[in-house]
Parts: C-alpha cells; sequence; structure tokens
C-alpha cells in the first residue's frame, strides 16, 4: 500500500489549533487507494522478476501480464522509482490490446492502470481511467473511492463528494471510502458526520491508529471537548512516530486546560 502525505503544514499559527489541523490533514490520506486486483498466486503475489519469467513463457496469457504489472507498481511504492511505473503501464496497455479479458480482468485493468497514473503524479489521467472503468461497472465501490480519494486529495472537494457517498452505498465495509468521507465533511463543517465516519473508520480497520486522530479532531471542531480528549488518549495508547506523538500530547494537554477553564466558568 502507497503511503503519501496530500497536505502541507503552511500557515501554523502558535497557541491556535491550526498545527493539529495540518497534521491531521496530512494523516487522514494515509493509505487510502484501493486496487481491484485479480486473484494470485501467492508465490508470486509481489515479485516483479518471478511475474515477468512467468509472462516471457506465455506472452498471451492475460493475468500473468497483469500480475506482472501489479508487481511492478508495487516495486514502484517501495522504491519511489517512477520507471517502474511507466513499465507496469506499457504492459497494461499490452493486456488493454489483447481479446479474452473477462469481467474480472476487465476491473482489475482499470483499477491498475489508474493507480499507475496517479502513482506517477498524473491525477487527471487517472481519474479519467477509473471514470470508463465505471461506465463499464457502475457503481464500483473501489473505483468511486479511488477517484474521491484523488478528488480530495487536489482540494477538489465539491466534486469528491459525491463519489465518496456513491463508494459508501456500493459497500459500506470499504474503510478507505469512510475516510475520505469524513475527510470531505470536516472540510465542509459537519463535524459530527465527519467524527462518524472516522469512528466506522476504526470500526472497519481497527488497526489503523489515525482514525482515532481524525475523530479526536472533529470531536474537537464540534465542541465537544471530553470525547475529543479520550480518543486523542486513545490514539496515545498505540504505537505511533514521535512527531505525532508530541503533537497529539500537546492537544491533549491543550484540550484539558480548556476543560478546566469550562470547569470554573471562565
Amino acid at each position: 500500500m502507497r503511503y503519501r502525505e496530500a497536505y502541507s503544514v503552511s500557515g501554523r499559527q502558535k497557541g491556535s489549533l491550526m498545527s493539529y489541523s495540518a497534521s491531521v490533514l496530512r494523516i487522514v490520506l494515509v493509505g487510502c487507494l484501493t486496487i481491484v486486483t485479480v486473484a494470485r498466486n501467492g508465490i508470486y503475489e509481489s515479485t516483479a522478476t518471478l511475474w515477468k519469467s512467468v509472462v516471457e513463457r506465455v506472452p498471451d496469457k492475460v493475468r500473468p501480464r497483469q500480475n506482472y504489472a501489479h508487481a511492478l507498481v508495487q516495486e514502484g511504492n517501495r522504491t519511489g522509482d517512477a520507471r517502474f511505473y511507466w513499465q507496469a503501464l506499457e504492459e497494461l496497455n499490452a493486456v488493454h490490446s489483447r481479446p479474452g479479458k473477462g469481467p474480472a480482468e476487465m476491473r482489475s485493468l482499470y483499477g491498475e492502470t489508474g493507480m499507475a497514473y496517479y502513482s506517477l503524479g498524473m491525477p487527471d489521467e487517472a481519474i479519467r481511467v477509473w471514470k470508463e472503468g465505471l461506465e463499464r461497472f457502475p457503481a464500483d465501490a473501489q473505483m468511486e473511492s479511488n477517484i474521491a480519494f484523488a478528488l480530495t486529495d487536489a482540494g477538489r472537494y465539491d466534486e469528491a463528494l459525491p463519489h465518496a457517498l456513491a463508494s459508501r452505498r456500493a459497500d459500506p465495509a470499504l474503510p478507505e471510502a469512510a475516510n475520505t468521507l469524513g475527510i470531505l465533511y470536516l472540510n465542509r463543517g459537519e463535524y459530527r458526520l465527519a467524527a462518524d465516519q472516522f469512528l466506522q473508520f476504526c470500526q472497519l480497520r481497527p488497526e489503523e491508529s489515525h482514525g482515532l486522530w481524525n475523530a479526536a479532531l472533529a470531536y474537537e471542531r464540534a465542541g465537544d471537548l471530553p470525547r475529543a480528549r479520550d480518543l486523542a488518549q486513545q490514539y496515545l495508547a498505540r504505537e505511533i512516530g514521535p512527531q505525532q506523538r508530541a503533537e497529539a500530547e500537546a492537544f491533549v494537554r491543550d484540550l484539558g486546560t480548556r476543560l478546566e477553564h469550562q470547569r470554573r466558568g471562565h
């Protein structure tokens, strides 16, 4: 899974919550792109070299070539080398020109091609491919989710919202869509709706800690400081990096100070 930071931390203001807002918006888009994949033999799952050897032995077969393209994308993610993404696109274009592809192969083809373009920093091309996929496979939750993510990443929130909602309707169990929808509600000022989506993300993917942090921020903005502090403390109980821990500890201290002022009637 590819990890990337989508928002900058510019505009921090000392003594305000802007730093918490900026940092959480970096975290919320972590790992949200999904790929529609074809079932793979575990031996070859992410090894480009081995899949290349299979393609060389059976060059007319569709599935090995798709698996090779998938492995190339994963190798690009691992190394940051754009050449793997370009090579993946070559393989995917070769698959596209071959007959005999079933629905599963076609769905995977759209998903992988869009992912390769997105990884190359070409989000408009990725969105175009995923939208073409939706024309063939309407209400595909993963492609809707990817479009919503890419549009949100680009700050095109109004365009992203219907795709995020469509993804949630198509597959309520897809965590990526819940996460992206939470971001969109947060940006619209609908903080309790945002918190609800982030908590649903936590239920769907409990091993991911950033949903707790995002929900804490949403509740803080909604004015529910006790709930925000509780969730931030749950986040601190997880294994997180030193920068995230320092920010969360400062957030909890700030919430504690504000709650004490409220208690005293200030």
